[in-house]
């Protein structure tokens, strides 16, 4: 365990025992304990040799080895903790923890669990898999601001994320952050994904896709997948805070009230609400059609509001080019309340 030692401009390099399982401590709670040459640990060869660090609130960056696995380095205050034949890693307590590959083609899965040096008593979030076919060195992330899953700073590529659970919720960590840049990428959402701030995720051309899962965010939900389609159509998800949408086709569903910020689209939109739907801002299709299902229960009174000022537009031409219905069939009495609807050769909007 690090919790002290005199400062220096050239690396301090601790070294485990071959063959056993060494746990490196590294507490930042308090003061920062790093040389200014950085730390370096080598767990050596054998044994089951895991890195904890110790947050207060810092900002850190996770970078694994381009061609070894086990190797890594993190850096914290402007210094490098360089990890040398090591298995799992521990971080917690940060504010902004990145997960930086790199490598191009990285394929990364993101799963609930536990810690890996505390006996399993934290709920955390862990991530794992490859980045250019070398493996990375298994991280797990519990209390802190916010994870960001970089794949784009270091060398580009096909990047595929499967997210099997991220419960961030009971991992104490508020936001999550999602970029893989450009290539053929794709973020599949197989689990449950829970926080109580901000999500967000960007593609250039990778397709977001959702299958026996639920979202629940809440803060605003930002999403950018370029030229490539958004699928979040599960019946049980919900976005509490304002919903920023971006891509090809898309399709979003809500178990209760959403509000959209905007909708920007080059295919088709549909939006499905359990009850209340309100545009603040733009829904555009391009020459795709619009579809808003509003109060599915038919219960309630539910509207489908345009505040003033909101737009939606498309340049589509057929008589289903926008078509709004707001159920009321389960005895509500929920309204459309509408502000400027345009339509390529005036067609106008299907109202139900």
């Amino acid at each position: 365990t690090l919790a002290q030692i005199p400062a220096s401009d050239q690396p301090l390099q601790v070294n485990g025992t071959a063959a056993n399982d060494d746990v490196f401590i590294l507490d930042l709670s308090g003061g920062d304990p790093t040389p200014t040459g950085g730390l370096i640990f080598n767990g050596g060869a054998g044994g089951n040799d895991v890195l904890r660090i110790v947050g207060t609130g810092q900002d850190a960056t996770y970078s694994p080895d381009s061609f070894v696995t086990g190797n890594g380095v993190i850096e914290v205050n402007g210094k490098t903790i360089t990890f040398v034949g090591l298995e799992p890693v521990d971080m917690f307590g940060f504010g902004t923890v990145t997960l930086n590959l790199p490598n191009g083609d990285d394929i990364l899965t993101v799963t609930n669990d536990v810690d890996f040096t505390f006996g399993g008593m934290n709920p955390a979030i862990r991530v794992a898999g490859t980045s250019g076919g070398v493996a990375i060195e298994t991280v797990a992330i519990w209390s802190g601001s916010t994870l960001v899953i970089d794949t784009t700073l270091n060398s580009d590529g096909d990047d595929s994320i499967t997210i099997n659970g991220a419960d961030l919720t009971a991992a104490n960590i508020s936001n999550l952050t999602i970029n893989t840049g450009s290539g053929s990428d794709a973020i599949a959402i197989n689990g449950d994904v829970t926080l109580d701030g901000n999500l967000a995720m960007t593609t250039a051309a990778g397709a977001i896709t959702q299958a026996g899962s639920a979202v629940s965010v809440g803060g605003t939900t930002t999403i950018n997948t370029g030229s490539a389609d958004i699928a979040l159509t599960s019946a049980t998800n919900d976005f509490v805070g304002p919903v920023t949408l971006t891509g090809a086709n898309i399709s979003i569903a809500d178990a209760n009230d959403m509000t959209l910020t905007s909708v920007t689209a080059s295919g088709d939109v549909l939006v499905t609400t359990d009850d209340a739907l309100t545009l603040i801002g733009t829904i555009n299709a391009g020459d795709g059609t619009i579809t808003l299902n509003v109060n599915t229960d038919g219960a309630g009174a539910d509207d489908f509001t345009m505040l003033p000022g909101s737009v939606i537009t498309t340049l589509n031409s057929t008589s289903d080019a926008v078509v709004i219905t707001v159920n009321n069939l389960g005895g509500g009495t929920g309204d459309a309340i509408i502000q400027l609807i345009t339509t390529a050769k005036d067609c106008g909007p299907t109202l139900g």
